[in-house]
């Protein structure tokens, strides 16, 4: 990988975990949304959401566990992905994906582009 693309996705990386220690801007009901330890935290569901391929979903998630026994089920990835709130951050009342799309596009990247 080189040294563009290994930035990037610590940048990425750093994004995500950010959100994480925080999500309560992030998600349908702060009070409640991915408080207790589950198999899929925030910052699990993130990443996943940004790395799928065109797999099915349960696949997607074996791939992600290492196919382990214990992988969630495709179930709990919809409840727990339906719980992030992709639709108002803090930052100006901005829709989540288009302040990401900002925050990539002041990275200068020639030839790459975000697509929302």
């Amino acid at each position: 990988m080189n040294e563009y693309a290994k930035s990037l996705k610590q940048t990425l990386i750093s994004l995500i975990r950010e959100m994480a220690a925080a999500p309560a801007p992030y998600v349908k009901n702060p009070e409640k949304d991915f408080f207790r330890k589950k198999k899929l935290p925030f910052e699990t569901v993130m990443q996943l959401l940004i790395s799928m391929g065109g797999n099915s979903l349960y696949k997607e998630l074996l791939e992600s566990q290492g196919y382990d026994v214990n992988t969630a089920t495709t179930s709990a990835f919809v409840q727990q992905r339906n719980k992030a709130g992709f639709f108002r951050t803090p930052m100006h009342g901005r829709p989540l994906a288009r302040t990401a799309s900002l925050a990539f596009s002041k990275m200068n990247s020639p030839g790459l582009r975000m697509v929302m």
